[in-house]
């Protein structure tokens, strides 16, 4: 995405604050117009001061020639309005503040809420470090950068435009003296931006990389220590840490070199400008007074410029930070819903049908080609096959996580004409991978379903097999638990306790029994079949010794059916769920 467009995007975000934004740029005019004027003010005192002490050189005392009144006047005229301009610029930094906060937090909002719409081929082909990355580090870059350099840059730009103002209204030969390092600062500014703007981009892509390796990294530490391969997996990190620090190297040596050089093209402002003066002075074509307020003016005047510089520099990071969260702002999402037909969960039978089901992630490669299969209400049907042959694929067709050629039907109802929401409450699920958020048990328990009563959690919680579990913990089902703090088998045995009190008309079982050992399986069988009963499921079995009651099983190898039937009919054909089924014990 190109820089100076996300810029605009992200300014647009601002458009909600205009009436802050407002205030911003009045109290900057105030605060602005309070330090330049106030030079008028220190120019009279100067030269007040200045015309007492050449009488003081013809003799005459100073208590006549000083009214200390006058004196006092000025300088608390001087010291109210520095005191306003230091209140103004504190309430413009309040409302700043509070502006970026709450356009960090509608960019967070909304990028959460976009997720939530992102088809699953999205995250198939993102690694999960670098959206983390979009949705904190680059938020929080857009939100620092745009807070230090909106306030800046307004007040910068209105004082450079108050004190142009008051420069000629003072000394307009020494004003256009002032005006001639300005092309030179405006070049310097442009270069500089222009070299290190790649250099920012690179930057936040190079953070977003190393985030995904350390998120990759952290999540597999076990796997890596039982492999040795701790070295290898640092060298890994290091090699990216370092593009990381050869990217920020680079983008900030560059800005860096603006406010030096900036600086000294100011001073040979202030050289030419004393020249000038004097030259002036010794004319009698200006005062003392009126030099020493020029040379504040000169400063006034070089500093926003040099600020400005450091705007741009913040304005690139803002930019490439705001250009990776609009990439994802932008993504395409899953179609959107149409008046669609609703099934009502109470009235809901189980009958399935695939019609010639065809998908590919990869749309060159299919992964089921072309299969078709009726399953009636309440059946138990298991699907197995070797690996890659399209089982759990088949589920996430079921489930609408992608739109699949051909037709899935449901009591009848084509699931394309449903909404997704209304398809996917229709099942319960409990995958292979089992999750846990940090929270208490019973939140663990209950996530897919409100106002669950007592009584039907402390019945899932037997038939799942975890009552003891709930006993052992400190505080019972109130005790806060974590993914790290489980086994593999207690983590299963939480989501099938999900699943029981979810109670959806139709269940997805994807190898539900994997990580639990030989005598919890038997528990959880059963506790499968109690809660299977009378409902259509759909199990994903590798296992094959678990799957041996379900009403049919249907056999994929390369996408496509190759058998279907009973255990007892699949074997007595001896083909390829026969091999697959001795395969298992005779290893």
């Amino acid at each position: 995405m190109k820089q100076h467009s996300a810029l605009g995007k992200l300014l647009r975000y601002c458009k909600r604050h205009l009436f802050a934004l407002a205030c911003v740029l009045i109290l900057s005019i105030a605060g602005v117009f309070l330090t330049v004027y106030a030079t008028t003010y220190l120019q009279q005192l100067t030269d007040y001061i200045g015309a007492a002490a050449m009488k003081a050189q013809d003799g005459h005392p100073m208590s006549e020639i000083m009214d200390m009144a006058v004196i006092a006047q000025l300088g608390f005229t001087l010291l109210g309005m520095y005191l306003g301009a230091a209140a103004c610029t504190y309430v413009q930094a309040f409302l700043m503040t509070g502006i970026n906060q709450k356009i960090a937090l509608r960019l967070r909002s909304d990028i959460a809420a976009k997720i939530s719409r992102l088809p699953m081929r999205y995250f198939d082909s993102h690694a999960t470090g670098d959206t983390l990355s979009r949705v904190t580090n680059d938020v929080d870059t857009v939100a620092q950068s745009m807070n230090a350099s909106i306030a800046t840059a307004l007040t910068a730009g209105v004082q450079i435009v108050i004190v142009v103002v008051m420069m000629f209204t003072t000394n307009w030969q020494m004003t256009l003296t002032a005006f001639a390092t300005v092309p030179l600062s405006l070049l310097v500014l442009f270069l500089v931006v222009r070299v290190s703007q790649k250099y920012f981009r690179r930057q936040q892509k190079e953070l977003g990389a190393l985030n995904g390796n350390a998120e990759e990294y952290y999540s597999a530490l076990e796997l890596l220590r039982a492999c040795n391969a701790e070295e290898r997996a640092v060298r890994t990190f290091e090699a990216q840490n370092e593009k990381l620090r050869n990217a920020m190297y680079r983008a900030n040596v560059l800005s860096g070199i603006l406010h030096p050089l900036t600086t000294f093209i100011s001073k040979l402002g202030y050289v030419a400008i004393c020249v000038v003066g004097g030259v002036l002075m010794a004319g009698g074509g200006t005062s003392l007074g009126e030099l020493a307020a020029f040379l504040i003016y000169i400063n006034l005047f070089q500093s926003p410029l040099s600020q400005l510089g450091q705007v741009a520099n913040q304005f690139q990071q803002a930019s490439a930070a705001a250009g990776r969260v609009f990439e994802v702002l932008e993504e395409t999402e899953e179609p959107a819903e149409k008046a669609a037909a609703e099934i009502d969960l109470q009235s809901v039978r189980g009958d399935v049908e695939f019609r010639h089901v065809r998908f590919g992630y990869d749309p060159e490669k299919p992964v089921i080609r072309d299969f078709s299969a009726k399953v009636k209400a309440g059946q138990k049907v298991a699907i197995v096959g070797p690996t890659g042959a399209g089982k759990t694929t088949l589920v996430n067709l079921l489930m609408r996580f992608y739109e699949c050629g051909g037709e899935i039907l449901i009591d009848g109802v084509n699931t394309k004409e449903m909404t997704r929401e209304n398809v996917r409450e229709l099942f319960s699920m409990v995958l292979q991978d089992a999750w846990v958020f940090e929270g208490t048990l019973k939140e663990n328990i209950v996530y897919c379903k409100e106002n669950v009563d007592e009584q039907k959690l402390v019945e899932a919680v037997k038939a799942a097999g975890i009552y003891q579990l709930v006993h052992t913990l400190p505080q019972g089902g109130d005790t806060i638990i974590h993914d790290e703090a489980l086994s593999g088998g207690q983590k299963q045995l939480i989501t099938i306790a999900r699943a029981m009190v979810d109670d959806a008309p139709m269940l997805i079982l994807d190898e539900a029994t994997s990580n639990v050992d030989t005598r919890t399986e038997q528990l959880i069988q059963r506790a499968m079949d109690q809660l299977t009963e009378g409902r259509t499921s759909f199990v994903i079995a590798h296992r094959l010794s678990t799957i041996k009651n379900a009403d049919l099983i249907l056999v994929l190898d390369h996408g496509d059916i190759v058998e279907q039937g009973t255990h007892e009919e699949l074997l007595a054909k001896q083909g390829f769920y026969y091999e697959l089924y001795h395969a298992q014990f005779a290893a």
